[in-house]
């Protein structure tokens, strides 16, 4: 039981900071309302390889990119993926139409939002 109280006490703690930030400082509005929606996420596709997650960040930095992850897979054309969490839903729409077969190193890049809050 003194568990239970401990928890509740540091997570009435907790939302009464987030209460006073939300109230309190206009920049912190905004982080936590964005941390609560779910990640945009957009999926690039037949990336040359290799392929450094810098240079994807820099290739897209037009954007509101927050977080990259590549990879690629292992066949005859050796394709780079990356995953790219997105700052919002209007960001990742605006790179997708801009960016969708957009030529990387001779090859055509493919963009498709993967996940977002208003997909689930």
């Amino acid at each position: 039981k003194l568990h239970r109280e401990q928890t509740s006490t540091y997570e009435q703690t907790w939302n009464e900071v987030i209460k006073y930030a939300m109230e309190n400082v206009p920049e912190a509005r905004e982080l936590i309302e964005n941390s609560r929606r779910a990640p945009v996420l957009v999926q690039v596709s037949n990336l040359p390889w290799p392929v450094a997650w810098r240079d994807i960040k820099s290739r897209f930095e037009d954007y509101d990119v927050v977080f990259v992850k590549e990879g690629y897979t292992r066949d005859a054309n050796d394709q780079g993926w990356a995953s790219m969490r997105m700052g919002s839903l209007d960001e990742a729409n605006r790179m997708v139409e801009e960016m969708n077969g957009a030529i990387v190193d001779g090859r055509p890049i493919h963009l498709e939002i993967t996940s977002s809050s208003d997909s689930v």
